[in-house]
């Protein structure tokens, strides 16, 4: 029977996960990088995980931004990256552009 591991680490400030999958050699113990740690999981585990994803009948979840939102994002960024505004002024109109926006089209 084979042995999978999964390796994950945070990096400082991120709330993402670095993950890896691999077979684990015969005998071998991989070491968890700096912030992360090791899981193992046998062949049967991941058969059957892999099944039930298979079978669901379900829809997926998909972040959807609207691309007026989206616009309204990459114009205030824009001007940011350009010298002419400052970060926390540059979150603030996005904040309140997007709240406008928000409430004309709910």
């Amino acid at each position: 029977m084979n042995t999978y591991c999964i390796l994950t680490k945070r990096e400082p400030g991120s709330p993402y996960a670095e993950t890896s999958f691999l077979r684990r050699a015969a005998g071998s113990t991989p070491t968890a990088p700096s912030g992360g740690e090791v899981l193992f999981y046998d062949e049967a585990l991941l058969e059957r995980v892999l099944s039930l994803l298979d079978g669901a009948s379900c829809t997926p979840y998909v972040n959807y931004t609207p691309p007026e939102i989206e616009a309204i994002i990459l114009e205030e960024i824009s001007a940011l990256l350009g010298g002419g505004a400052y970060a926390e002024s540059c979150v603030k109109h996005i904040q309140s552009r997007v709240g406008i926006w928000l409430a004309e089209h709910q």
